[in-house]
């Protein structure tokens, strides 16, 4: 009988990768090196649907053990903060479905210290479905949720480039879940490091 993973699976699979190799921030994303210690602003919220409180749980231990320096959130008014933004490596977002709307300050502010070198991460709706009404935002992640077909379906998960620090040592995988309909940059094969690391098709 053939094994299904569900998307907890999945995403207990993408820990392990990321546990077998230096966290992709620090190859990637940071651009201030001179520091002995990395610090990274983990900002959470919105639908509770998709656990955020839990995931920060789960993940900022991880990136103590990495050996940053986590500072944790759960308001958006911490992306108002210029001067701290500017000072942090890396911003790790989980926030799905806001409702701030175009020209919100807040992730106007997020942006900016993206664009100033601030390191961006995320998962799931935290980062590809934050909010549907600042294009903004898009924009600088590249990609926006637009629908679940099918529901819950089963599908293969290939894997594309078995270099990059998530999927080295992973394996192609089944998948019982969600699929995600996603509006995405057309750069996103070839402008490193915002790039496809695993490719599926519609179960």
């Amino acid at each position: 009988m053939e094994k299904y993973y569900c998307r907890c699976d999945f995403i207990k699979r993408s820990v392990l990768a990321g546990a077998s190799a230096p966290f992709i921030a620090r190859d990637l994303f940071s651009a201030k090196r001179t520091k002995t210690k990395k610090s990274v602003l983990i900002v959470w919220g919105g639908w509770d649907g998709h656990e955020p409180k839990q995931c920060v749980d789960i993940f900022a231990p991880w990136l103590e053990e990495q050996g940053f320096d986590v500072e944790i959130s759960n308001t958006l008014d911490s992306y108002l903060d210029e001067e701290n933004l500017n000072s942090k490596d890396l911003i790790v977002q989980t926030v799905t479905m806001s409702p701030e709307k175009e020209g919100s300050k807040r992730i106007s502010g997020l942006c900016k210290a993206v664009r100033n070198g601030v390191g961006i991460a995320g998962w799931h709706g935290g980062l590809g479905d934050s909010y549907r009404d600042i294009t903004e935002y898009q924009f600088m992640v590249g990609g926006q949720w637009v629908a679940h077909p099918g529901g819950e379906v089963r599908y293969e998960v290939n894997i594309i480039d078995h270099e990059d620090p998530i999927t080295r040592g992973l394996s192609d995988f089944k998948m019982f879940s969600e699929q995600y309909y996603m509006h995405v940059d057309p750069t996103m094969r070839s402008w490193q490091p915002r790039h496809l690391v695993v490719n599926t098709h519609h179960g």
